[in-house]
C-alpha cells in the first residue's frame, strides 16, 4: 500500500534509510493547478522584493537583502569569473517543455470528482483501499494517454536543447505525470530519448531494454544508453513536488552531494511553470526560473523564483552570459 504523503508545517532535511533514502519535510503544498489566471504582462511588476538591494526596516535603517543567484557563463572566458558554475537543469513537463494542457487537468478532477482547490495526487492517496487508489490512478493514465497525442512543444524547446547539448549541460526531468506523456514528448518533438519505453508499451510495440534506461517501480529511470535526459522522475515518486525530494534525487544521482554526503541542489536550476515547480526548487537549494503563460502570472511574484522568461530560448542569452536572478526576459 502506498503511504500517504504528508507535508508538516515545520521545515527539516535530513537523509533516512527510507524509500529513495530520503525524507524531507517542509510547508504544506501548493496544488498543481490551482493558480489564478493573471495577464502575462503583469510577471514584470510582480518581480520578488527578495532581489532588490536593500530593505528598510520601520526604523528607518537598511540590512543587505539576498544577493541574486548567479551562474558563471556557458560562454568563452566563463571560467575567469567568481560566479559558481552551473551543473545541471531540471526540467517539468506540461506547461514547461510542452504547453499548458489546462483542459486535462479539469478532466481529472471531473473523473475524480472533486474540486479545483483539491490536489489531484493528495486525493488519491488518501482513498482508502489500495483497489480505489490504482482505479484512480488508472483514470489519470487514460486521460493523459489521450491528451499526450495533443502536445504541442513549448516555443524555443529545440533550440534550447540543441545549445543545453553543445555546451555540454546535463538534463532531467522531474514531473507529476506518469512516464508514457513524458516519453512521448522526448520521442515526438526532440528525437526520443535513446528509446520510448513507455510510448512502446501504450502502442504495443516491443523495444529492446538495452536502448534505453529502464522506468523503475519508484518513479525514477535507471542511466540508458544515448538518453538526453536522466534522471526522469514520475508520478511514482514518493514524495512528489512541491517536496524537493525529486530535485535532491536527481543532483545525487549526478553526483552532486556535500562535504557531509548529503545531495547538494545549489548548482542546479529548475525551470517550470507553477507554483510547485518553483518551491520544489527553492526547497531543494537550486535556482529557479518560470517560464510564463497566461495562467501562472501570481506565481512570478511568490517570492522564490529567482527569474522569468517567456520562452524556453529565452534561456540561451541567460546562459551564455551568465545567469543572474531577479531579472525578467521576453514576455
Amino acid at each position: 500500500m502506498k503511504v500517504p504523503r504528508t507535508y508538516p508545517s515545520n521545515i527539516s532535511l535530513r537523509l533516512k534509510p527510507a524509500r529513495l533514502g530520503l525524507h524531507l519535510n517542509f510547508g504544506p503544498r501548493n496544488p498543481v493547478t490551482n493558480l489564478s489566471p493573471s495577464p502575462v504582462a503583469c510577471v514584470r511588476a510582480q518581480r520578488s522584493a527578495a532581489f532588490s538591494t536593500t530593505t528598510t526596516t520601520s526604523m528607518g535603517s537598511t540590512t543587505a537583502a539576498k544577493a541574486p543567484r548567479r551562474f558563471a557563463p556557458l560562454g568563452a572566458g566563463g571560467e575567469k569569473g567568481d560566479a559558481p558554475a552551473l551543473r545541471g537543469i531540471v526540467f517539468d513537463v506540461d506547461g514547461t517543455l510542452c504547453e499548458p494542457q489546462t483542459q486535462m487537468f479539469s478532466d481529472m478532477r471531473s473523473a475524480l470528482s472533486i474540486p479545483k482547490s483539491t490536489d489531484i495526487l493528495v486525493h488519491i492517496d488518501s482513498l482508502p483501499t489500495p483497489e480505489q487508489q490504482e482505479s484512480a490512478h488508472a483514470a489519470l493514465r487514460a486521460i493523459e494517454t489521450h491528451y499526450m497525442r495533443q502536445q504541442t512543444p513549448q516555443p524555443g524547446l529545440v533550440t534550447l536543447m540543441d545549445y543545453l547539448e553543445s555546451r555540454g549541460v546535463r538534463k532531467g526531468i522531474c514531473t507529476r505525470n506518469f512516464d508514457g506523456p513524458v516519453h512521448h514528448l522526448l520521442d515526438k518533438f526532440l528525437g526520443g530519448n535513446g528509446g520510448a519505453r513507455a510510448v512502446a508499451e501504450l502502442e504495443g510495440r516491443e523495444v529492446p531494454a538495452e536502448v534505453e534506461g529502464e522506468s523503475k517501480e519508484d518513479g525514477t529511470t535507471t542511466e540508458g544508453k544515448g538518453e538526453k535526459f536522466w534522471p526522469i522522475v514520475t508520478r511514482e515518486f514518493n514524495p512528489p513536488k512541491p517536496h524537493p525530494a525529486g530535485i535532491l534525487h536527481i543532483a545525487r544521482s549526478w553526483g552532486l552531494v556535500s562535504a557531509t554526503g548529503e545531495p547538494d541542489a545549489s548548482g542546479l536550476i529548475m525551470v517550470g511553470d507553477s507554483m510547485d515547480d518553483m518551491l520544489a526548487g527553492h526547497r531543494a537549494g537550486a535556482a529557479t526560473v518560470l517560464i510564463s503563460h497566461a495562467d501562472n502570472g501570481t506565481v512570478g511574484g511568490s517570492g522564490v523564483v529567482d527569474l522569468v522568461i517567456g520562452r524556453l530560448d529565452d534561456l540561451v542569452g541567460v546562459l551564455e552570459g551568465g545567469f543572474v536572478g531577479g531579472e525578467v526576459r521576453g514576455e
